[in-house]
């Protein structure tokens, strides 16, 4: 099986505007394209990131509700006979782990991890958490996208730390015939700063909006690509703030590449992140990076070697390094090189290892022959 393609199964809530959502994509496409079968199930219609799907990949229609997610999953699993089925977000890693135990396929299943339980809102999504003690000893594998997360699964959540591994997730950085940047074309460009999210009280864009309304560099601009909830909240703080001719909201933006290419800098004042596509995104677009700190920040930045690591709630700190970055932004070459540690590649060749040994390891409980592996912490 060593070299043999392998017949692949992800399933997730929706081909969303979410990060994970826009991971399994790439993943899928990426694993598609290498000659392999891939199966994509979904629960919703939402398909955002649908663009991102190749059409080598065979896509399945929403399952429908919760129950009747479980009972066609577990069809489809048994019917398909994956060599590996992986899930994302914890709701449908629990109905993943339920149908594939169902379908008599839980040793070739994986479930994989993007956020913390405190950044789940909702219920069913708390519950999918609280089952992770039984969930992550039932299937093969369990992913977290950090070495934080990891932790969290593992030491909060008493997940199994034998089967618990990192990998970081892929990120679609930039449009292949992107050049990257100068120090010199940064410093030519207008005083322009971007951040890029959901807009969502987690992402703390009215922090942001807030440390912006101290920033000191002359024609200083504030652009928050993204959309949710809390645009009326946000409109009004930049009314309030008499930021209106500073601060811009242009909605969600399936490529944000033109964003980053016309900023000097980025900046972001999320309270958790459990990796951060979007920094990635702007460390291979060359800018220099002020954010908060957190799992996924402080890894992918290397504790500040990359970017700068400000104090939450500190909008006075936050507007000093973003003035600075915008002084001096830095020569982009070490963060080109940086986001190279977490490109598509990388990424895909870290997945489709994991995914032969799930495959070897379910072949050999299969013919009697298992013996106990343990995997360590990232693959």
């Amino acid at each position: 099986m060593t070299d043999a393609p392998l017949k692949i199964l992800f399933h997730t809530w929706s081909l969303g505007g979410g990060g994970a959502e826009r991971v399994f994509a790439v993943l899928a496409s990426g694993l598609a394209a290498r000659g392999h079968d891939v199966i994509f199930s979904v629960e919703s219609e939402d398909d955002h990131n649908g663009r991102l799907i190749s059409d080598t990949v065979r896509r399945f229609p929403p399952t429908g509700g919760r129950v009747r997610t479980v009972r066609e999953l577990a069809r489809l699993i048994a019917s398909e006979r994956p060599d590996v089925s992986i899930s994302a977000i914890s709701a449908c890693n629990l109905r993943h782990a339920i149908a594939a135990t169902w379908a008599g396929r839980r040793h070739h299943a994986i479930m994989s991890y993007h956020g913390h339980a405190r950044a789940e809102a909702e219920l069913s999504n708390r519950i999918g958490y609280w089952a992770t003690p039984v969930t992550t000893r039932l299937v093969a594998r369990t992913v977290a996208v950090s070495d934080g997360l990891r932790r969290h699964i593992v030491e909060t959540w008493h997940g199994a730390p034998h089967n618990t591994v990192r990998i970081y997730n892929p990120t679609l950085a930039a449009e292949a015939d992107a050049t990257p940047p100068t120090e010199a074309d940064l410093v030519a460009r207008p005083p322009t700063v971007v951040s890029v999210g959901s807009l969502q009280p987690r992402k703390n864009f009215s922090g942001l909006i807030r440390a912006f309304a101290r920033v000191t560099t002359p024609d200083a601009r504030l652009v928050i690509v993204g959309e949710g909830l809390m645009r009326g909240e946000l409109e009004a703080e930049i009314r309030q703030l008499g930021l209106a001719g500073r601060v811009s909201l242009p909605g969600y933006m399936a490529a944000p590449w033109a964003a980053y290419a016309g900023a000097r800098a980025f900046a972001f004042a999320s309270r958790e992140e459990s990796f951060g596509l979007v920094i990635v995104e702007a460390l291979a677009a060359g800018l220099p990076v002020v954010v908060t700190p957190s799992d996924g920040p402080v890894e992918i930045l290397d504790h500040g070697r990359y970017g700068t690591l400000v104090a939450h709630d500190d909008p006075g700190a936050m507007a000093a390094a973003i003035d600075a970055a915008l002084a001096h932004p830095g020569d982009p070459a070490p963060r080109l090189q940086r986001a190279g540690d977490f490109c598509v590649p990388t990424g895909i060749d870290a997945y489709e290892t994991l995914f032969r040994q799930v495959a070897a390891e379910a072949e050999r409980r299969q013919h009697g022959g298992f013996a106990s592996v343990r995997p360590g912490r990232s693959v």
